[in-house]
């Protein structure tokens, strides 16, 4: 879940706080689960919030970057594990990032840095770039390039079992549209 609460998760005076539009209650309910929180969820018009306090809980999530007014600092852990990579940006994509399925894009609002690390590990993992581009007070990473938009949501979501189930939706949706669109360029193409 890190990478989902340095996206929508807050942190002050020990407490930890998540506020979703009720929609993405499934990831709030998720998170409860996997901290075995007996915290309640309260509702405030079409918003659902969950919180909680703890010293231990806040002293581990700063060594990772989950530190108040994190907004403009926010970057991926320089420690983190390999195999933790693809949860990691899973969860900030739940976050700050947007698939949209109807336009066949992906993109990642955020800090300049957690853009960059965005940028870095992509081209590390998939061998192309994709830059980093001011959108207002602050920064956005996009993936046009269909060869390289369905390995990297499946990057993402394959075989993912904590996701937010709406965006899990729109990789569904995405991925199926790109395969159609696959096999009809290799009918063409036979």
């Amino acid at each position: 879940f890190l990478g989902f609460l340095l996206g929508d998760g807050c942190i002050w005076n020990n407490r930890l706080q998540v506020e979703l539009h009720v929609q993405d209650e499934d990831i709030i309910d998720k998170l409860i689960s996997c901290l075995q929180s007996k915290h309640k969820k309260t509702y405030y018009k079409n918003k659902v919030r969950y919180k909680f306090s703890s010293v231990l809980f806040a002293t581990h999530a700063a060594k990772w970057g989950l530190v108040p007014r994190k907004a403009r600092t926010a970057r991926q852990p320089q420690d983190i594990s390999k195999e933790l990579l693809r949860h990691f940006w899973r969860g900030v994509i739940d976050a700050d990032g947007c698939i949209d399925y109807k336009q066949n894009r992906l993109h990642l609002t955020g800090s300049f840095n957690m853009c960059q690390d965005f940028s870095n590990i992509l081209e590390k993992e998939f061998s192309s770039y994709f830059p980093v581009k001011k959108n207002g007070n602050s920064w956005r990473v996009y993936v046009t390039k269909r060869n390289y938009l369905l390995q990297i949501l499946d990057w993402l979501y394959a075989q993912s079992k904590i996701y937010l189930n709406r965006k899990f939706l729109y990789y569904q949706k995405m991925k199926s549209q790109l395969t159609s669109i696959q096999k009809t360029v290799v009918v063409v193409n036979s």
